[in-house]
């Protein structure tokens, strides 16, 4: 063990300054990377030297995980002492204080705790008890509302207040839903989340003589994340250190991304108001990153106006400069990632555990996800479900294999009632007993009249309708584009509205739409490879390609590791040598829609994002976009303005996204609105498709050779550069022919920038 001068040396001026005081409330601001969890456990260990009883110590952090490590530095520091500090979350806290107390607020001491997953069960039985219809789709809004309600320390008595102040019809149901939901809470003995704390603050409310009990017991309350705290926790909190005001807070404004889960900013920029004699302390030596790094950070977050002024810096002065990359589109932004990865790889000896990719919206995984399976990149997924695995990718998905294939039972049983039409489960049972019955699939079930007529008239009208937009579908198929067929099937069969309908009602509704754009895009990305490879795309051959895609199992455990992919929420806490920070687009990241107050959420969270890295920094951004299918113009981010990464030349604030004519071809470097700055590499050239194959063989199945040959004409005179009639399409102009005679294969883009690969034989085209 260690002598606590010798654990004392080891921390620099501010953290030793931090650690020594004792003279009341201290409120610490540790920028990312300064060692904050080093300078907490070198307090407690100072305290439990200078005689403090390891269990009157109370140091509280948010994760499991961060608790953990706590305990283990704690350990390693004081060995004995880390099982007597009173080390938790908020939440475990809560329960062991109520597990002491249950008889205070008549509460059972083997109370229940309910989960999120519990949650929306007993809400889905008071939206049924209230006759709301459709009531799991009502559910996540009311999780939601209900959860933020508890972290402002809202009972339902509190918020049925505020909702009938507010004359918001829909508050104001929630605070229907709100009081029928607590009272089957405690009908059943349990308690949610919210509630665990909600009932310590009660418990100290309404029992003064048990507040004075902790307020005497614990000399010292230590808190971790301040900047993360709610209204809820910061109550505790405060009620705790009244009266001793032996109270540390650790945390950086900077840092505050999680306003959407009830995360109150203010709780750490007004500490000094609750506290007017407190010490500040502002941790800024960063041990992670390089000054490069740093500097663009710093001046990046500087934009802010709400935060607490401090400059992080490195003693590590040189370094790799930071990489500005601009990509035509998302797929070649996926691939430009894949490809310089495989190069530090090869030529900077780096693992794939140490490189992390991070977006701003789970829907931009596909991307990443689809690009690293084609190449045998390994790669692990934080935080989200696979985006073949997601609910409404996999609905999508069965409309189309059901128009590819009507007898597929599955696929017809999981659309039939999705987005809902009233083609129930009674409805649903009847048809698979009849076509059980007749020994026919329940596609040509639900076109014999004779099943039609046994259905009641709503479920009846359903089943035609349903009919009729397959039929509809079917006869457009030989006409359309895989794209063009999503397209309809997204619109036709309601789901595209179905989803912007629940958004006010279901929180993670946009997100679920956007993964649907996103879908989209994917299968536009599988007609433009199939004009490469030269071969007919179809939406047969897009759904063989996805259910390889989805079926395949992530390349994982290599030597080298797996590339980590993770929305940059998920980023906080961790650090990586090589971080690359991708989509960075106005409407993207930031995204579009945001007031002063979230704009400033959103560029912590890109300050976050660049402050994980420890050595190596990119930075990219695409400049069209697929969204829905339609490829929009993107302005880069402004966050690579602020930080100066990028200087404008002719920038006069952020765009909209606009749509592009799919005919527009892509210019590299062709906007001219920005300029680089010197200290930063703006890797822009064209030839990393060569170095791409270069590095292939460590991971990826190249891509075949192609034999450059002269443009061939057809026996009828067609060649490249001829112009061509088709009954559908109209005029167009032949860009590539492959083959000789009957089974050529010709390439044609036509006026409104379809792109279509006919077999000559069979192609409906003239000559003009």
């Amino acid at each position: 063990m260690n002598s606590i001068n010798e654990i004392l040396s080891t921390l620099n001026p501010e953290q030793l300054e931090a650690a020594n005081y004792t003279g009341g409330p201290c409120l610490i601001i540790a920028g990312a990377g300064t060692g904050k969890t080093k300078t907490l456990t070198c307090k407690v260990a100072k305290l439990i030297a200078d005689g403090i009883s390891p269990s009157r110590i109370l140091a509280v952090t948010f994760t499991n995980k961060a608790a953990q490590e706590m305990r283990e530095r704690i350990e390693a520091l004081v060995p004995g002492n880390s099982s007597r500090v009173w080390i938790h979350t908020f939440h475990s806290f809560a329960v062991r204080i109520l597990r002491h107390n249950a008889a205070a607020l008549k509460l059972n001491k083997d109370f229940v705790i309910y989960d999120e997953t519990e949650q929306k069960k007993i809400i889905t039985l008071a939206l049924e008890e209230m006759g709301v219809k459709e009531a799991k789709k009502e559910v996540n809004y009311y999780v939601s509302t209900i959860s933020r309600a508890k972290d402002d320390m809202l009972d339902p008595e509190s918020f049925f207040v505020h909702a009938h102040a507010s004359n918001n019809p829909r508050r104001i149901q929630a605070a229907e839903v709100y009081k029928r939901y607590q009272r089957k809470l405690t009908a059943a003995g349990a308690l949610d989340f919210g509630d665990l704390l909600m009932k310590v603050v009660e418990l100290f409310k309404t029992n003064p003589d048990v507040l004075a009990y902790y307020q005497d017991f614990f000399k010292y309350v230590l808190v971790d994340e301040y900047q993360d705290t709610n209204h809820t926790q910061y109550t505790l909190t405060k009620a705790l250190a009244a009266k001793h005001r032996n109270l540390c807070v650790v945390g950086d404004p900077d840092q505050s991304i999680y306003s959407w889960r009830g995360a109150n900013i203010r709780n750490i920029m007004e500490f000094e108001r609750d506290f007017k004699d407190a010490k500040v302390i502002t941790l800024e030596r960063n041990y992670r990153s390089t000054q490069i790094i740093l500097d663009a950070s710093n001046k990046l977050i500087r934009k802010n106006k709400n935060r607490r002024e401090k400059t992080l810096y490195s003693n590590v002065l040189s370094g790799e400069p930071i990489t500005v990359r601009e990509l035509a589109s998302e797929g070649e932004e996926a691939r430009w990632v894949c490809n310089q990865i495989q190069t530090m790889v090869e030529e900077d000896g780096i693992s794939l555990n140490d490189v992390a990719v991070f977006y701003r919206t789970n829907a931009q995984s596909r991307n990443f996800e689809d690009t690293f399976r084609r190449y045998q990149m390994p790669y692990k997924l934080i935080g989200a479900v696979k985006f073949y695995d997601r609910k409404e990718i996999k609905d999508v998905l069965s409309y189309a294999k059901l128009l590819v294939n009507p007898n597929d039972t599955v696929s017809l049983l999981r659309v039939i009632n999705t987005p809902k039409r009233g083609f129930g489960q009674s409805a649903q049972d009847s048809l698979t007993a009849y076509a059980a019955q007749k020994d026919i699939s329940l596609y040509k079930a639900l076109k014999e009249q004779e099943f039609i007529d046994t259905l009641k008239p709503v479920a009846r009208r359903a089943a035609r309708e349903f009919m009729d937009l397959f039929e509809s579908l079917y006869l457009e198929m030989t006409l359309s584009t895989p794209s063009e067929l999503f397209s309809k099937l997204i619109e036709r069969s309601g789901y595209e509205q179905a989803l912007r309908a629940e958004i006010e009602k279901d929180p993670d509704a946009e997100n679920r739409l956007r993964n649907i754009g996103e879908l989209a895009g994917a299968v536009k990305d599988y007609e433009e490879r199939c004009v490469k490879e030269e071969t007919e795309p179809s939406l047969s051959g897009y759904l063989q390609e996805v259910s390889l895609i989805s079926g395949a199992e992530e390349v994982s455990g290599s030597l080298n590791g797996a590339v980590t992919l993770m929305t940059v929420h998920l980023a906080k806490g961790l650090e990586f040598p090589a971080v690359f920070v991708t989509g960075l687009e106005e409407g993207l990241f930031p995204l579009n829609g945001k007031d002063d107050d979230d704009m400033e959420e959103e560029r912590r969270l890109c300050y976050v994002a660049m402050t994980r890295a420890k050595k190596y920094l990119y930075m990219t951004y695409a400049s069209t976009r697929r969204l829905f299918g339609k490829t929009y113009q993107n302005l880069a981010s402004r966050f690579l303005f602020d930080s100066e990464l990028l200087e404008p030349a002719s920038y006069t604030g952020p765009m909209e996204r606009t749509e592009i004519n799919p005919r527009e071809r892509y210019h590299s470097g062709g906007y001219n609105r920005w300029t680089l700055n010197n200290s930063v590499s703006y890797d822009n050239s064209d030839n990393y498709q060569e170095t791409f194959k270069k590095f292939a063989p460590a991971f990826a199945k190249p891509e075949p050779a192609r034999q450059e040959a002269p443009s061939p004409k057809t026996e009828g005179g067609i060649g490249v550069g001829s112009l061509v009639k088709h009954g559908v399409f109209g005029q167009g102009k032949v860009t590539a022919i492959s083959g000789s005679g009957d089974n050529a294969k010709i390439t044609v883009v036509f006026g409104n920038g379809t792109k279509r690969v006919f077999i000559l034989k069979y192609a409906p085209l003239e000559r003009l």
